[in-house]
């Protein structure tokens, strides 16, 4: 898991990052002729953003 937070003026932005198995969550692989090959692994980004009220 990756965390990186930046006060940007009045902004707090927030980036999480996590490493996810698709598999888990019952994602299927995409079937495709022009798919030469997908991992069940990937990662998962989320932003935030916090201001002041």
């Amino acid at each position: 898991m990756a965390l990186q937070a930046v006060r940007q003026g009045g902004i707090i932005a927030v980036t999480i990052s996590l490493p996810i198995t698709f598999s888990h969550y019952s994602v299927q692989k995409p079937s495709s002729f022009s798919v030469l090959s997908v991992d069940d692994r990937g990662i998962m980004e989320l932003h935030l953003l916090f201001t002041h009220a």
